[in-house]
């Protein structure tokens, strides 16, 4: 891919907030291409770790933990309401 594909690819992927496409697409695509996995299996893949850390983000901001000290300088871990 020529740097100019290549960046308006990363653009793009940014405009469309794909974090995880961003991330991964060239890894994944090196791989893929070494492993002769098709086209549709390969965007397929980024689109299943696309979900899944929108899910765990989801997760996370759902259940946010708040790390504090108790009495005996311990650490511990505390939900916040």
């Amino acid at each position: 891919m020529s740097d100019q594909s290549t960046l308006l690819l990363e653009h793009h992927l940014k405009e469309l907030k794909l974090p995880s496409f961003l991330r991964e697409y060239g890894k994944l695509a090196a791989q893929c291409a070494a492993e002769g996995v098709s086209y549709p299996d390969y965007l397929l893949h980024l689109a299943e770790m696309e979900l899944t850390d929108r899910a765990a983000a989801r997760s996370r901001a759902r259940h946010p933990v708040e790390f504090g000290r108790d009495w005996s300088g311990r650490c511990r871990r505390r939900a916040t309401p």
